[in-house]
């Protein structure tokens, strides 16, 4: 594996893995997802990875993955506005998409990568500005299908703001 133009890692894809560094990271990233004729596929497993769902009841994994929606997004297009309300979760099925601030790209997005998690529980503005910089397909949750889900277990909704407004309380 390189890193910074030199080798960071060594191994098989196995040895790799198995060591948990960066290798293992993208890889984990980057197979949890599937495209398929029909849509898409998420390891529920790989939804643990964003932190608002770590905890989450593996039922509730289980009904999230089967309720993303796959949406298509043109390359150079404005996925959302810098202070609009946010209202969903995106996940990076495939593409690359830059987060920016003004006109200055402060992160870029991947396969696997995600955000508008916060968004996801709460009228929360956008901190920035998301632009697809090639063809990208997103995997979404709305907070309506999320809180459809969780009607019937106030608890599960209840550690999801807590554990979102844990990470809006480390932003600040």
């Amino acid at each position: 594996m390189l890193a910074n133009g030199s080798v960071s890692e060594q191994g098989t894809h196995d040895e790799l893995v198995a060591k948990g560094g960066t290798y293992a990271s993208m890889w984990r990233k980057q197979s949890g997802i599937s495209l398929t004729d029909s849509g898409a596929r998420v390891d529920e497993a790989w939804l643990r990875d964003i932190p608002l769902l770590e905890r989450a009841p593996a039922s509730l994994l289980h009904s999230i993955a089967a309720e993303l929606v796959l949406d298509r997004v043109p390359a150079e297009t404005t996925v959302f506005e810098k202070g609009e309300v946010g209202d969903k979760l995106y996940i990076v099925a495939r593409g690359r998409a830059a987060v920016l601030d003004g006109d200055e790209v402060v992160a870029t997005l991947t396969d696997g990568e995600f955000f508008g998690e916060l968004a996801l529980l709460h009228n929360i503005r956008r901190s920035a500005t998301v632009r697809t910089v090639t063809p990208c397909w997103f995997l979404t949750l709305s907070r309506e299908k999320l809180e459809a889900l969780v009607a019937g277990a106030p608890e599960v909704l209840d550690e999801l703001h807590r554990v979102a407004m844990a990470r809006v309380a480390e932003r600040n």
